[in-house]
């Protein structure tokens, strides 16, 4: 499953939780307006 989430202390969030066993691996993350979006390994 891909989710957006945003968290007001992080700022917004891409993840991905792995099915089966639930895994989350978190994909990218931006600053508060979602200008500039840090793409992690």
């Amino acid at each position: 499953w891909l989710a957006f989430e945003s968290q007001p202390e992080k700022g917004p969030s891409l993840s991905l939780k792995l099915w089966p066993g639930g895994q989350k691996r978190l994909l990218a993350r931006a600053d508060a307006h979602c200008r500039k979006v840090n793409w992690l390994a």
